[in-house]
């Protein structure tokens, strides 16, 4: 960055990442105007940029009369938002040395203080399967013989929309070698708008299939046999496989229509909230990652189902 007509000041002469920078400030921005939804792709124009940094530019206090605490936190937000750890580093480092005005601090600290509901709101993490959610997985829908270990499963965290449109936070178990891909997948779901009525691991309904599927529940991971093949695993025993609206969007062989109350959503024509068809973003999308979908199998038609066999398991 440097200064000149743009609105920039002096105080914005720095050597660091300017896209970490970028984004702390088009965060904050969005925060201040109230517009949480559009905080991934930033796509900001200097001159407005400009326009928020000229407000406190004059202000001559340095980022270390901040807590220390607070860089810890924003280290961790500019990490989960895909900087590098060097970039993060160096804007750290520049942030430790008042290389940066006051008007940083400021958006800084009104960033992660006051406005932490955008983080909370628009949550899309890794992590390993513990605590609560291992013990009932334990219990339910993992059992020795299982093709893969608990410990190679990942728990992730998903915002999304609801069939209201509301915004909502849910959990889904999937191996841990498509874990970041997945995230990534229903990151793009959500920013299209994409609506999922609900997202529970099938451990809430106690490994019952069936259960989670009557309550249009998305789900992932769940050791089971193949839906009419007993004694063959389904891909959602290694967690790479995920049925998404099942209700919305059933199984269907035959006569059969998996849930039953799927067979009011046998219309593919329909236009309605979480319908899954051919030519549809979510299709489309799924695929560009190398999954398939159940809805172009030709001995059945699944729907709800899209999935990811290791080259091995094919």
């Amino acid at each position: 960055m440097d200064s000149g007509a743009d609105g920039f000041g002096a105080e914005l002469r720095v050597s660091v990442d300017e896209g970490v920078g970028m984004t702390v400030a088009g965060v904050a921005m969005e925060i201040a105007n109230d517009d949480v939804d559009v905080v991934p792709g930033l796509d900001l124009k200097r001159s407005a940029v400009g326009q928020i940094f000229e407000v406190d530019s004059a202000l001559q206090f340095r980022f270390r009369d901040v807590p220390v605490n607070l860089i810890a936190q924003i280290r961790v937000v500019l990490e989960q938002r895909g900087f590098s750890k060097h970039a993060c580093h160096n804007f750290i480092r520049s942030l430790r040395h008042g290389r940066f005005g006051g008007w940083l601090v400021l958006l800084l600290v009104f960033w992660l203080g006051q406005a932490g509901k955008a983080l909370a709101q628009d949550e899309f993490r890794v992590a390993a399967v513990g605590g609560f959610l291992r013990t009932k997985m334990l219990s339910t829908t993992w059992h020795t013989g299982c093709p893969v270990a608990v410990e190679s499963l990942r728990q992730l965290s998903i915002t999304y929309r609801n069939y209201q449109g509301e915004k909502q936070k849910g959990e889904l178990v999937v191996n841990a070698g498509v874990a970041k891909e997945v995230l990534e997948i229903f990151r793009d779901l959500y920013r299209h708008g994409f609506r999922i009525e609900q997202i529970n691991p099938v451990e809430n309904y106690g490994g019952s299939d069936d259960a989670s599927m009557a309550a249009n529940n998305t789900s992932a991971f769940n050791c089971r046999d193949v839906t009419g093949q007993t004694g063959k695993f389904s891909n959602h025993s290694w967690g790479r496989a995920i049925d998404i609206n099942p209700l919305t969007n059933p199984y269907v062989k035959g006569s059969t229509v998996l849930p039953p109350e799927g067979r009011r959503h046998l219309d593919r024509q329909m236009d309605e909230a979480g319908s899954i068809g051919a030519d549809s973003y979510i299709v489309k999308r799924f695929h560009a990652a190398g999954w398939e979908w159940g809805g172009a199998w030709t001995d059945r038609k699944d729907y709800q189902h899209f999935e990811k066999p290791e080259r091995s398991k094919r």
